[in-house]
């Protein structure tokens, strides 16, 4: 019995670490499209503003590398 509490406990544990990282990952996931927007923004305002459709592709693509990024860290 003691044994099922101290796993219990430990679980209880891993459950808020790992909690805390989702909201870690989550902040800094809103973080990194934050600063791609400004960016972005920036860009657009120094030299020609793009069409809709460039605007587009760029943001699919910074999503699908931060997304590749990820995946491969893990």
């Amino acid at each position: 019995m003691i044994d099922f509490i101290r796993a219990n406990n430990e679980l209880k544990e891993l459950s808020k670490g790992y909690k805390e990282f989702e909201k870690l990952h989550h902040f800094f996931l809103n973080e990194a499209m934050g600063c791609f927007f400004k960016a972005l923004n920036q860009y657009e305002s120094d030299s020609v503003r793009l069409s809709s459709m460039d605007r587009l592709r760029v943001i699919r693509d910074f999503q699908n590398d931060l997304i590749n990024n990820l995946k491969e860290n893990r």
